[in-house]
């Protein structure tokens, strides 16, 4: 039995557990569209951080989710021509379905796109990073003290062939108010591989109440994106 379809915990929304929407054109608006004003669940939250609708987006396939994104953000053909994505999954999405042991519960900080910093000139990678700032209110540090809730940093590749996993970029350096938390378990210059997967370090004892600071860096082509959220440990059962 899978076991990310066993997982479940009470007061959050599973969405591992919900069926894959089946893909059809009316997912993608050609530019010039915009979203229908009368659908309140209709948004555009794109981890380039514009909410703009004058470009093309796509609509994440989960039937629980109604989020937009911008085509140039997170669609990436190989092919000029190629054709859009079936199986379209926004990040949170995708993160849901990614660690069958937490369960989101909220995202003090949404994900974010990491920007290209530094182009070498010898042909080597360039530098990416994003630095942010993200809240955590009172009620938040009391979930926190809890055994079963923490604070989690993740990321994860946009154009990853392996949509539902987290994915850091070569030579990650991650920090959370100035200091540093180790990222990944493999050599910083080592590919992730089909089968591999990276975690999500837990950042609750680098963080304090009100504004915090993090900060990721690395050395990669592809494109990145950031995230912190608050998870609680998922209630999982082995059997059939």
């Amino acid at each position: 039995m899978d076991l990310v379809s066993n997982c479940k915990v009470s007061g959050a929304t599973d969405l591992a557990s919900n069926g894959q929407g089946a893909s059809d054109c009316s997912n993608v608006k050609v530019e010039g569209e915009s979203i229908d004003p009368y659908r309140s669940d209709a948004m555009v939250r794109c981890p380039c951080g514009s909410s703009s609708e004058t470009e093309s987006v796509i609509k994440c396939q989960d039937p629980s989710c109604h989020v937009w994104q911008h085509m140039s953000c997170v669609v990436f053909p190989e092919k000029p021509g190629e054709e859009d994505p079936e199986n379209f999954y926004c990040e949170l999405c995708r993160l849901s379905r990614a660690d069958p042991f937490w369960v989101s519960v909220r995202h003090p900080l949404q994900p974010v796109k990491m920007v290209t910093t530094n182009i070498p000139v010898d042909g080597t990678n360039p530098v990416q990073s994003v630095e942010r700032t993200f809240q955590l209110t009172r009620a938040d540090r009391d979930l926190l003290l809890k055994q079963e809730f923490d604070l989690q940093a993740w990321c994860m590749l946009l154009s990853d062939e392996v949509s539902f996993r987290m994915h850091w970029p070569q030579h990650a350096d991650l920090q959370v108010n100035g200091s540093v938390v180790r990222a990944i378990n493999r050599p910083g210059s080592q590919l992730l591989g089909a089968n591999g997967r990276d975690d999500g370090p837990i950042i609750t004892f680098f963080v304090k109440d009100g504004i915090n600071k993090i900060s990721l860096t690395g050395c990669d082509a592809r494109i990145f994106c950031l995230g912190v959220r608050i998870v609680k440990k998922a209630q999982c059962s082995t059997g059939s």
